[in-house]
């Protein structure tokens, strides 16, 4: 994934969020930024998508195979026991872990989405009043 904002540095998101006395240079800057921002979360949530599709299809091919095994040798099972199953596989809680790591980002990009816009709209009011 490309990256404009590297959001493990909270460093640089402060700096990025920062507001400094020249007006009219962060008002030509804030526009591109915002874009660059955007494209990072549409990846982003690109990524969350494929992730949580993987998640589903993991959970349902998991489902049938138990399901046959358990048709195969005569073995009643519950659907909490099906449940439980899953749920405890290394690769059911990998597939978990990495897509609440992709919320994570999605989650953290729409926030400086959204501090991104109040900026811009700070800033063009500034710059309308004559600051």
């Amino acid at each position: 994934m490309w990256d404009f904002v590297n959001l493990d540095n909270v460093e640089k998101l402060k700096e990025l969020l920062e507001i400094s006395t020249d007006f009219h240079s962060m008002a030509e800057q804030l526009p591109t930024q915002l874009f660059l921002v955007h494209m990072q979360y549409s990846q982003a949530r690109k990524q969350y998508i494929e992730a949580d599709l993987a998640l589903k299809h993991y959970e349902a091919n998991r489902y049938l195979e138990l399901r046959r095994r358990a048709a195969e040798t005569g073995e009643k099972v519950t659907e909490k026991t099906l449940e439980a199953s899953i749920r405890s596989d290394p690769n059911w809680i990998k597939l978990v872990q990495q897509r609440a790591e992709i919320e994570r980002k999605v989650n953290t990009l729409s926030g400086l989405i959204n501090a991104l816009n109040s900026k811009s709209q700070l800033v063009q009011a500034l710059v309308k009043t004559g600051m």
